[in-house]
């Protein structure tokens, strides 16, 4: 037997395609945050990257047709019939709004705030 017999193709997607993968799921979960509640957001997301894995064209040519994360998960919600200001949690409407530096920045004093300078 040769070398070349004993090879077998490994089954698995490399890491930057797994990374990738990953990271595209992960942000169209972030956009479904929006349009559907989490059981069915995770069910969807399952589906979604099984449907990616077991492309047989591969899992870059999979992702390129998908197209953005943002217009897919605008699909789904699409289909479900939801909008961001329609979804309720606790009984009262959503509103989602984008992130901000000073949503992230942190509570640094001012000069003047800080104890003991005058």
């Amino acid at each position: 037997m040769t070398s070349s017999t004993l090879q077998t193709e490994d089954p698995r997607p490399s890491f930057p395609a797994r990374l990738r993968t990953e990271t595209y799921l992960a942000r169209v979960d972030w956009h479904l945050e929006a349009v559907m509640n989490g059981k069915h957001r995770r069910s969807t997301i399952r589906e979604l990257r099984q449907a990616i894995l077991s492309d047989p064209r591969g899992i870059d040519v999979s992702l390129d047709d998908l197209g953005s994360p943002k217009s897919l998960a605008r699909q789904y919600g699409d289909d479900e019939d939801l909008h961001a200001d329609e979804v309720r949690l606790d009984g009262e409407a959503r509103g989602l709004r984008p992130v901000t530096s000073v949503d992230v920045a942190p509570q640094v004093p001012l000069p003047d705030e800080r104890v003991g300078v005058e």
